[in-house]
């Protein structure tokens, strides 16, 4: 099998897009131009595509038409983008990759995309509010139900704490057991705000010796084991051969872009009221955005219908954000309405690719500052995005978003329901596929009746009228 290196682009003609969506390669130059190249790629040879001095996608040959021009490929699969070390902007149209160095790590690029892990199940005991829950989670969008202090935040939390200690392992090949339960007990000290791990080990009445919580990643799982006198350390069962990284995004309740300007800076070096979620926020939103960002068809889609809805585009400029429209030009993001700030965030880390297809997106109370029109434009967003391959975890209280999803969903949304309420000295968990699987609505009850209280007031005032 032999690995080839081509590009997508002649004379300012950019043609990535068509052949992503067509499956295919074409040599872009007329006559006998790089004829002979082209006709030597075979059948299960692999294609790197490349996007400036970036390889984006890859592809195996599925046909060659011999005429040199036109190669069909299985299809375009995209990977973390892989810099070309001293290519600068130019990249050949068609040539043999041959060194050994750039093939292994091409090896790992496509192994890592072919790995993409989901997080499938979740088992607790003795964990924060919980006694114990079994959870299965969906591909897709899994939407969590609850009252306050029915532990939804915690659930998002505690997820999101072992895929970060995860993703370190799985770049960190000096890892080992020893440095990781220490990362794993960092990791959910600083999320949860606690002074020690050992303080996340579920109060009850009962003598509660241990906490267990057991993570499966479709792949492999994890099973962290901590007591409440644990500081610094979990224990944890023995690693798997071969971790998978999963890029995650963690948006709080609060609102981050207007305190956004020197904030890393600051939570490095000061004891400051925030958890960990905001400064890995802040760390996401630092990076560039992506070049030709159009050449990014699932993204530029979704990225369109969000500045649909800011009458504009964000940007940042001397570490500040700024929000640029047609009608008023450029507004500092501090002046703008908290819940359009939380549209520009968005819209930013898909952008700057902190947000992909195949990442993993986690947001408490979506729906917080948000008027009833902006809810319904983040339920198709929540929608658009589970099918371009983001799973999703949100916790909310808001019927009208849970309304809002019903009435637009279709047939191939992989959606699934969990609703905690309280049960004696713990949680219970009732999960579904519908939300006719689930037998009550905790909070939800109370907007209901609101809703019921209010037309009984309207109905008395027309009779009295």
């Amino acid at each position: 099998m032999t690995y080839w290196l081509v590009r997508a682009k002649w004379d300012q003609d950019d043609k990535i897009n068509e052949f992503v969506h067509k499956n295919l390669w074409i040599n872009g130059y007329e006559g006998e131009k790089f004829f002979n190249e082209v006709n030597s790629i075979q059948k299960d040879d692999l294609l790197m595509l490349a996007d400036g001095s970036y390889i984006r996608y890859f592809g195996k040959c599925t046909q060659n038409d011999e005429d040199g021009t036109h190669i069909k490929v299985d299809k375009w699969l995209e990977i973390k983008p892989f810099y070309l070390s001293g290519k600068g902007a130019y990249i050949k149209t068609i040539s043999k990759i041959k060194n050994t160095k750039i093939k292994n790590s091409i090896d790992d690029a496509i192994s890592n995309a072919l790995a993409r892990i989901q997080i499938s199940a979740l088992e607790i005991e003795n964990f924060t509010v919980f006694k114990k829950a079994n959870i299965e989670f969906s591909q897709g969008l899994n939407i969590i139900i609850g009252e306050n202090a029915t532990g939804k935040s915690h659930l998002l939390r505690l997820i999101y704490s072992i895929l970060k200690t995860n993703n370190h392992l799985s770049i960190n090949n000096s890892f080992n057991k020893t440095s990781f339960q220490r990362k794993a007990a960092q990791d959910l000290t600083n999320i949860f705000s606690v002074e020690k791990v050992g303080n996340l080990v579920h109060k009850s009445k009962n003598d509660v010796k241990e906490s267990t919580i057991k993570l499966d990643f479709s792949k492999y799982t994890l099973k962290l084991i901590f007591r409440p006198k644990s500081e610094v350390e979990v224990a944890i069962e023995a690693l798997p051969e071969k971790i998978f990284e999963k890029k995650a995004v963690f948006i709080p309740t609060k609102e981050i872009l207007s305190i956004f300007p020197g904030f890393t800076l600051l939570y490095r070096r000061r004891e400051i009221e925030f958890d960990e979620t905001y400064y890995d926020l802040c760390s996401a939103l630092e990076l560039p955005l992506l070049k030709n960002i159009q050449s990014y068809p699932d993204k530029y889609d979704i990225i369109k219908s969000l500045e649909d809805i800011l009458n504009g585009k964000i940007k940042i400029e001397n570490g500040r954000f700024y929000l640029e429209t047609m009608e008023k030009g450029s507004l500092e993001i501090t002046i703008i309405a908290e819940g359009i700030r939380k549209i520009a965030m968005l819209s930013y880390l898909i952008s700057n690719d902190s947000l992909d297809k195949d990442s993993i997106l986690f947001w408490d109370e979506p729906e917080s500052n948000l008027n009833p029109r902006l809810i319904k434009k983040i339920a198709k967003t929540l929608l658009k995005l589970s099918s371009h391959g983001v799973q999703l975890f949100i916790a909310t209280h808001s019927l009208f978003l849970l309304k809002e999803i019903e009435i637009i969903k279709t047939k191939q949304s992989n959606i699934k329901y969990f609703s905690l309420s309280m049960r004696e000295d713990s949680i219970e968990v009732i999960q579904g596929n519908t939300i006719e699987d689930i037998d009550e609505f905790v909070s939800l009850d109370e907007e209901l009746e609101q809703s019921e209280r209010f037309m009984d007031k309207e109905h008395i005032s027309e009779v009295n009228g």
